[in-house]
């Protein structure tokens, strides 16, 4: 038997991350997510975590230091908070995503969608808006599309997860019941094509407003996607403004980025 408990969270801040504690506390291993991630990458991690388990905690924190080099500094120190609780109490991990060579597709897709952003931005700059618009919502479905079919491959995962946890880890082999805790992303669903029931936890939003504003649009417009399968232009405008730096939002504050109507928001891009 195999009890389940997805956390839903957002990767940023170590403060975030200490939150993980009591649900590191009580699983046998912990399921991470990494997008699109080989079989044979997740196994060697996998091994290689299991083997750094029995090294210092400076030799681990020193291995992690390197693995997360260059990150978003405050996913960074998310990440690096979580795997200092897993170490500290010993636990393994398992990846959530495990692809076969359908993967390697799936993933150059999606990167190609990260990259056409810098290009799609300068549109907005360029104040081109109308085509920006049409551009960037394509870029969001994409993403969202994305966010579906690794959801689809973590349910798949994580109904089998049992035989395939067992198979892999002596210690918990003939376990009775096995308490894996998954921690996601917060805009992930995979609970919708999973038949194994699982736990579900959100640790995210504490509060809206102690969320940055492109965290708080991004679970906005995720939910909206799910309910109507569309994306307004005034959530494409919000959600790319939201995505520069404060100086660079065309002198649109927090509120006008989440409440204002796409008039207000086009008007302060042309007035600018």
């Amino acid at each position: 038997m195999i009890e389940v408990r997805i956390i839903k969270e957002i990767h940023n801040t170590a403060e975030r991350a200490r939150m993980l504690r009591p649900h590191v506390e009580w699983c046998d291993i912990y399921g991470k997510e990494n997008a699109f991630c080989p079989i044979p990458l997740a196994e060697a991690i996998e091994k290689e975590w299991s083997a750094m388990l029995n090294e210092s905690r400076t030799a681990f924190k020193a291995w992690r230091n390197e693995c997360y080099k260059g990150a978003y500094i405050p996913q960074r120190e998310f990440s690096l908070v979580q795997d200092d609780l897993l170490y500290r109490n010993g636990r393994h991990i398992w990846f959530v995503e495990r692809w076969g060579e359908n993967g390697a597709g799936h993933r150059t897709w999606a990167e190609e969608l990260q990259s056409k952003e810098r290009e799609t931005l300068q549109l907005l700059a360029s104040k081109n808006i109308s085509r920006f618009i049409e551009e960037y919502i394509l870029r969001m479905k994409g993403m969202y599309e994305a966010t579906e079919i690794r959801d689809r491959n973590i349910a798949e995962n994580l109904n089998a997860s049992e035989r395939l946890i067992r198979g892999s880890f002596p210690y918990l082999k003939d376990k009775e019941v096995i308490k894996l805790a998954v921690g996601l992303g917060y805009s992930h669903k995979p609970e919708r094509f999973m038949h194994v029931s699982p736990e579900i936890v959100e640790l995210a939003p504490i509060s809206l407003n102690s969320l940055e504003v492109i965290e708080e649009l991004n679970i906005q417009t995720t939910q909206r996607w799910r309910e109507t399968g569309q994306i307004s232009e005034r959530d494409a405008l919000a959600h790319a403004i939201a995505r520069l730096p404060a100086s660079q939002r065309f002198g649109l504050n927090r509120e006008e980025l989440i409440l204002g109507s796409s008039d207000l928001i086009k008007k302060k891009i042309l007035c600018i």
